[in-house]
């Protein structure tokens, strides 16, 4: 992917929850891959793919996944996106690096690192434009702007199974901008088909060794089952059978 990149003129690089767990040294399952400039994605997915592998193509989005076995590989296009409205699915556009960075969901999320070697230089770059560096270090999960969980409110649902994930805990601006959201009803905008992908990861983590029973109990605290339907509860007798 790194010479059909450079062929084309683009850069490659690692983005996201891959290079968050690099660098906590957690094992990394997915790469997610990021071209710079991403105007040619699906034929460099195509040609980059090896042999027996397939390749399924994302255009409203400008995202592609290479499919290799048991290993996914996701590769994207850097883009900005815009909302029309609490909830809505984005409408993207050709961005930059930065751009691509700045509209993810938490800092710790919004890292990359440049898969070129320059001269002079002994390690690959980090580049991290929003202190997800230092979010890692203190242990702190933190959305990029206030008004984050109104762009897309399935942000909550990812944090509830980041936080037991990572031992992480919650920012306090972080917090204030999800009691906003709720309060604002952000959660009324997302389709039940959305909704229902990210509650099937809460369960598909206990497959990771993770207890789905504690992101049940974060949303739970953060009234947000309550939210997504009024009377849903999760009782503390429904811990030990799940």
């Amino acid at each position: 992917l790194r010479a059909e990149a450079r062929s084309a003129g683009a850069s490659l690089y690692l983005v996201g929850g891959p290079v968050r767990d690099l660098l906590l040294d957690r094992p990394i399952r997915d790469v997610d891959l990021l071209v710079v400039p991403g105007s040619e994605l699906a034929d460099l997915a195509g040609r980059a793919a090896p042999p027996g592998s397939r390749v399924v193509e994302y255009g409203r989005f400008g995202t592609a996944r290479i499919e290799i076995g048991d290993l996914d590989v996701d590769l994207a296009g850097a883009r900005s996106e815009t909302y029309a409205r609490p909830g809505a699915l984005p409408a993207v556009q050709p961005g930059t690096l930065e751009e691509d960075l700045r509209r993810r969901d938490f800092t710790v999320n919004a890292l990359s690192l440049a898969l070129e070697e320059a001269p002079g230089r002994s390690s690959l770059e980090v580049v991290d434009p929003s202190g997800g560096l230092a979010d890692l270090d203190t242990g702190h999960l933190r959305v990029l702007h206030p008004r984050s969980f109104h762009d897309d409110p399935t942000r909550i649902l990812r944090a509830a199974r980041l936080l037991p994930r990572l031992g992480f805990r919650l920012g306090r601006a972080t917090r204030s901008a999800m009691r906003d959201a709720l309060r604002d009803g952000a959660m009324g905008g997302v389709s039940g088909d959305r909704l229902r992908r990210e509650f099937e990861k809460v369960f598909s983590d206990a497959a990771l060794g993770l207890d789905p029973s504690l992101a049940l109990r974060q949303l739970s605290g953060w009234h947000v089952l309550s939210a997504l339907e009024p009377g849903l509860e999760w009782p503390k007798a429904a811990a030990a059978p799940i």
